[in-house]
């Protein structure tokens, strides 16, 4: 197979014991980037 293959987008992050807000926030945003530029597949 030649070429670009789209990811699957992951799930944004959720659950565990502690829980850390900038984290969670720089992963949707890093996901989000992501998905603007074609990363993932369309859904």
């Amino acid at each position: 197979m030649n070429g670009w293959t789209h990811a699957e987008e992951p799930s944004p992050p959720s659950g565990g014991s502690i829980i850390d807000i900038e984290a969670r926030t720089a992963i949707e945003q890093i996901i989000g980037a992501l998905r603007q530029i074609g990363v993932f597949s369309p859904a």
